[in-house]
């Protein structure tokens, strides 16, 4: 057996890597997603540090670069790899553009995870998430939309 046919080179094994990922972005997104968001987050799980603050219920801060690190990261790596820097310049394009009026981004913003709040208050028979609603609790929500 040839020493070539042992083992694959470094670089041909990364290029089969990008090459998957390139027929099946949609797979690709999702494993990347959550496996760079749980490996940035998985420190401060395994710390113990509460996710949301114990008073507010609002979202923790150090949650948040690992969201949009792990999401929003591996969009722009992807659309990189698929489509190029043109696909990326689109990406920050679509990004900017406003397409509705600020009504439905309102919607999207305060009412969407309103519901959801409501929801799970129902469902766990708890109004004790409901203090996620205080004034000092939804300060905190513009900060996690950047």
């Amino acid at each position: 057996m040839s020493r070539s046919s042992e083992s694959a080179s470094p670089i041909a094994h990364s290029a089969g890597i990008v090459q998957t990922m390139r027929n099946h972005p949609l797979l690709s997104f999702f494993i990347l997603a959550y496996a760079i968001t749980w490996v940035l987050q998985s420190p401060w799980v395994i710390s113990g540090v509460p996710p949301f603050n114990q008073k507010t219920h609002a979202p923790a801060l150090w949650l948040m670069p690992a969201i949009a690190i792990g999401v929003t990261g591996t969009a722009f790596v992807l659309t990189a790899l698929t489509q190029g820097w043109a696909g990326v310049r689109r990406l920050l394009q679509r990004l900017t553009w406003w397409r509705v009026g600020l009504r439905w981004y309102a919607v999207a913003v305060l009412l969407i995870p309103l519901t959801a709040l409501l929801i799970a208050a129902v469902v766990l028979d708890s109004l004790g998430g409901l203090r996620a609603l205080f004034p000092s609790a939804l300060l905190l929500y513009p900060a996690t939309y950047l």
